[in-house]
């Protein structure tokens, strides 16, 4: 219900199971919720939020100050930067309550064409027809970070990207063509190939693991999107299109990553210099792969900047 409607009110349940799709990322839905319900009615009335205009209207007033140079606009900046990280927290854990995986989302929301880029206009609709109510402006930023006015599979999903990124570089470099590799599929289990076939869990596991695919698994999971329990070749259609960025199938190589910290500790004299004057630009405290890799650029850094990447970024968060 409309908190802003005299007379409507909402129960803890009704909390828990909207609280993300409103754009709260924190979790600890229940205790937020007792803390509302200050009168212990069990349900939660527009009197008892009266605090939040009062509360919205001096965030206001903090952020027209805040636009300014100086110290106020840093600090701008990096509420600026918070508030966009919150709702895209806030948005990956609603994807993930709803669809199961966030690759999942991503092809039955955002990019149902599987052209594993979308547009702004495209990322809004699906945030409407999906029903998450969060700051959409702030999400763009978030997902946008390097304002190519395009997001990309890794940009929301990293992980998941990388699991499909490394099953692309073997269909690649052993057959070419991702109908060619279900073709093959097909032959390991001693079956012809045509619109009809379909691989079902075991099947599929077994022909990747006999043309050496091992973590084949956790890439049928992410390819079900429509939870049918089998694959056709048009599962796989989308890896003929897409051009993941280069970290994603990048092998870690920790020796380079060391000479990379040692290069900067060396030239900044320590590590948190560093990180501040190169590194963290906008003062967020995290780094993302487009950030790292136009730091790397300013340092003029010739080595090989993906596998120092995937050394660095130990659970592939992006």
């Amino acid at each position: 219900e409309d908190p802003d409607v005299a007379g409507s009110s909402f129960t803890e349940e009704d909390f828990v199971d909207n609280a993300a799709r409103w754009g709260w990322y924190g979790g600890s839905e229940t205790m937020l919720y007792n803390c509302l319900d200050s009168s212990g009615s069990g349900r939660v009335t527009v009197k008892d939020l009266g605090w939040h205009a009062v509360a919205r209207a001096r965030l206001s007033e903090q952020a027209s100050a805040g636009q300014h140079r100086g110290p106020r606009g840093r600090r701008f900046s990096m509420q600026t930067g918070v508030r966009c990280m919150h709702s895209l927290q806030s948005f990956k854990r609603f994807l993930q309550a709803h669809y199961g995986n966030l690759f999942h989302a991503w092809r039955l929301e955002l990019d149902k064409s599987g052209r594993m880029l979308v547009q702004k206009k495209e990322l809004l609709r699906a945030c409407r027809d999906c029903g998450w109510h969060g700051d959409l402006q702030a999400l763009w930023r978030a997902l946008d970070a390097d304002d190519s006015g395009e997001v990309s599979l890794e940009e929301l999903a990293a992980s998941e990207a990388r699991s499909l990124a490394l099953f692309r570089k073997w269909v690649v470099k052993n057959y070419v063509s991702s109908k060619a590799a279900f073709r093959a599929l097909l032959q390991a289990l001693g079956r012809l190939c045509d619109k009809h076939s379909r691989l079902k869990e075991e099947d599929w596991e077994s022909a990747c693991r006999s043309r050496g695919f091992p973590n084949a698994g956790r890439v049928f999971e992410l390819l079900d999107w429509e939870k049918q329990g089998q694959l056709g070749y048009e599962q796989l259609l989308f890896l003929d299109k897409w051009v993941p960025a280069e970290w994603l199938h990048a092998e870690p190589n920790e020796e380079l990553a060391a000479g990379f910290k040692k290069m900067l500790i060396d030239k900044y004299q320590h590590p948190l210099r560093a990180w501040c004057l190169k590194l963290d630009k906008d003062n967020s405290g995290k780094l993302n792969w487009a950030q790292f890799k136009s730091a790397t650029s300013r340092l003029n850094y010739r080595g090989d900047v993906a596998a120092i990447w995937v050394a660095l970024d130990k659970d592939y968060s992006g």
